[in-house]
């Protein structure tokens, strides 16, 4: 997986986080119980590079590689997630049957769901998933629809 960006000017490697109030080493955003964005995608670099990029943000940021792992974090992470990120296609348990769960999972049952997605997809979207990101994923539209989460807490 990569990302790109579309505007020119964009923050590059080494600088600041555009949020200084959630900039990384703040104290009050490394803390465990603090609301997180969830990643889940089977693809270790695919996960690696969307979880960087958000730490980059100032966003903390747990991740998994299947829908089942995802499920067990939630339910024994300190704070909750305030928005999920979630790929479709992986084994044990797929993004199809975690967004269906999830909205049996008290911690999980008002966090907006948005998929990630290498492909235009045929099937429709249970209710719980807001949008899709297609990928490769944009920097500049994830950066935005984690601003967004955040503003909607």
């Amino acid at each position: 997986m990569r990302l790109s960006r579309a505007r020119t000017g964009s923050k590059t490697k080494g600088s600041q986080a555009r949020h200084p109030v959630r900039a990384p080493g703040r104290a009050a955003r490394n803390e465990l119980n603090e609301p997180f964005v969830l990643v889940i995608d089977d693809n270790d670099d695919g996960r690696e590079v969307l979880t960087d990029a958000l730490k980059a943000e100032g966003y903390r940021v747990e991740s998994a590689s299947n829908g089942a792992a995802a499920l067990t974090l939630v339910r024994r992470a300190k704070g909750r997630p305030f928005l999920v990120l979630v790929d479709l296609l992986m084994p044990r348990m797929d993004g199809w049957e975690f967004c269906r769960r999830a909205r049996a999972e008290p911690r999980l049952a008002l966090v907006p769901i948005w998929v990630l997605s290498g492909a235009v997809v045929q099937r429709p979207f249970p209710a719980s998933v807001e949008d899709v990101l297609l990928k490769p994923v944009d920097l500049d539209a994830l950066v935005k629809v984690v601003d967004d989460a955040w503003d909607g807490m």
